[in-house]
């Protein structure tokens, strides 16, 4: 099954719109060049607040009816930017002062279907780039030839922040050993321009989803609390379980979750206590995903894997690396065995640790 979400109303309307210029009363009195300028309308990038300068949309026009997922770029970096077609696209010309509507998705497909898997995507935060969906509605005419494209999200922000609890060590919840993980959670979805409408694949649920690895606040950290952002598909939360490993007890939750849905654009913030009896949640938060809401300060990961591993960083007896940016305490508190002194062509050389003495 698959739950389809339209992001634009009347959409059937649009695209069947006549496209006779003689049959719509329209006159060839002169073109105007119609200029595209984008935001990202109140709200934050997933990675970034302001456009790169590297980013592709597709753009499409009510009519004329070819003028159907056009490739448009930005060269520039900011908050606001203008988007140009990308040779052999060609401008967008009014020819009167009838309105005109547009549509842009971001990122551009080359046939218009857009594949997200936020399994993957969470990874690390370029991976999170490439699902940072951002969709947009503007209208324009002769009399008003820039059209603003006023981006909004369509995946929603899920911030989970964990803290220890009552007969806890005061930093469980960012020690070396602590595990997390969610069940139950949709991942793959796919936008289509044809349909102008984004569908989550309700049959592709993950199960064990160990975020553990994934990128941190590292701020949060250092105060011994763990916080994950994750972005994610739109869905309902009901049969959501969060699985937490911490001092040699492993607890779920599921409870908080039921009834709790994920509407796109919004940012949805857990906060829980590890405890030596139970996983509790002391708050949720639901709010627009908007700017100054929650600073990007997310890092690179703490643990890595052997192909992601970098000069400096520290080998565990488990198997995984941790970040030399990664706290001192953290650090002192691991089974480090070894460090990387070089990599070449994904092969890591460990020395030992006891040659290098503790950090």
């Amino acid at each position: 099954m698959k739950t389809k979400y339209l992001l634009l109303a009347a959409v059937a309307t649009l695209v069947a719109a006549c496209t006779n210029k003689e049959a719509d009363g329209l006159k060839d009195d002169g073109l105007v060049k119609a200029e595209f300028t984008a935001n990202v309308g109140g709200v934050t990038r997933a990675v970034d607040t302001d456009w790169s300068g590297t980013e592709h949309i597709g753009l499409t026009a009510s009519e004329p009816k070819f003028y159907n997922n056009k490739e448009y770029a930005t060269e520039t970096p900011g908050a606001t930017v203008t988007f140009k077609p990308v040779a052999p696209v060609a401008p967008y010309y009014f020819t009167s002062a009838k309105s005109i509507s547009f549509w842009a998705y971001y990122p551009y497909a080359a046939d218009g279907v857009v594949n997200i898997n936020t399994e993957e995507g969470n990874k690390t935060l370029e991976a999170r780039e490439k699902i940072d969906f951002l969709f947009a509605h503007a209208e324009g005419d002769k009399e008003h030839k820039t059209v603003p494209l006023q981006f909004q999200h369509k995946l929603a922000k899920l911030v989970l922040k964990f803290k220890a609890g009552n007969y806890m060590p005061e930093d469980v919840a960012v020690a070396a050993d602590t595990r997390y993980a969610l069940n139950n959670l949709k991942h793959k979805g796919q936008y289509s321009n044809a349909d102008v409408a984004l569908t989550v694949d309700e049959n592709y649920v993950v199960d064990e989803w160990d975020i553990t690895s994934f990128p941190c606040n590292a701020a949060d950290s250092a105060k011994n609390i763990r916080t994950y952002t994750l972005y994610l598909l739109p869905q309902a939360l009901d049969g959501l379980e969060l699985v937490v490993k911490a001092a040699g007890r492993t607890h779920v939750n599921s409870a908080s979750f039921e009834g709790k849905t994920l509407e796109a654009g919004t940012e949805n913030t857990i906060t829980m206590s590890i405890s030596k009896y139970e996983l509790k949640t002391e708050g949720f938060t639901i709010k627009p995903w908007a700017v100054g809401t929650t600073a990007n300060t997310d890092t690179e990961p703490v643990y890595r894997n052997a192909s992601d591993a970098a000069v400096g960083d520290f080998l565990l007896d488990d198997g995984r690396f941790l970040s030399k940016k990664a706290p001192k305490s953290l650090v002192r508190e691991s089974n480090v065995i070894g460090i990387v002194f070089h990599t070449e062509d994904k092969a890591t050389v460990i020395s030992p640790y006891s040659r290098i003495g503790r950090a």
